[in-house]
């Protein structure tokens, strides 16, 4: 009887198990949240990535960690999502122009990207997750419930990955506009394809 190399074996399951992590998550297909964001413009986000979290940064198919993030080659990782976060808040609130300031603020549970090891074989998933919430700008207050957000995002792999990153489609780029599409989508906006952006644009700049 033929029995397949461990190798063969654990390709097949990789390619299984990262098929079913990227279908669509319920939060990208979310109803708005709050039907009063019409009268809402934002003024501020505040976004809170706990110290708690944890790091990895090793180079695994699947890092075990709250944290997984390889745009930039090193760093601090709890800043680096703090600022792509406030970046999406601001761009999924883009839209909204009414009359009652308001702040908005996410709390990041699990941000979980993809090892280079991953991203030129597999590919894989980001897979995001986040508290959502509107306040007041005047007092602070809580406007609405708070929303759980689990959203996530097809990797880019192998050649793909290489040439997307040549003309400046990078991680740090797909996820901030996949990320501001789905809170855009909260707060009463068409989701559409967001553009990619027009000029090469570094991971820490997107």
């Amino acid at each position: 009887m033929f029995v397949p190399p461990a190798r063969a074996v654990m390709v097949l399951v990789l390619s299984v198990v990262l098929s079913a992590c990227s279908l669509p998550s319920p939060a990208d297909r979310a109803a708005q949240a709050w039907p009063e964001s019409t009268q809402w413009h934002v003024t501020d986000v505040r976004v809170t990535v706990p110290e708690a979290l944890s790091v990895s940064e090793e180079n695994a198919f699947f890092p075990d960690a709250d944290i997984v993030w390889r745009c930039s080659p090193g760093g601090d990782r709890h800043a680096q999502i703090t600022a792509l976060m406030e970046r999406a808040l601001r761009q999924g609130a883009a839209h909204l122009d009414g009359p009652e300031p308001v702040r908005l603020e996410a709390v990041v549970s699990r941000f979980h990207g993809v090892s280079q090891r991953t991203r030129y074989t597999f590919g894989g998933v980001h897979d995001i997750r986040f508290a959502l919430s509107v306040h007041s700008a005047r007092t602070g207050a809580p406007l609405g419930p708070e929303i759980a957000v689990h959203t996530r995002l097809r990797a880019l792999s192998g050649a793909r990955a290489i040439e997307a990153d040549a003309r400046g489609e990078t991680q740090t780029a797909r996820v901030t506009r996949h990320v501001a599409a789905v809170v855009a989508g909260h707060l009463g906006a068409e989701v559409a394809p967001l553009p990619r952006p027009p000029a090469p644009q570094a991971c820490t700049a997107p």
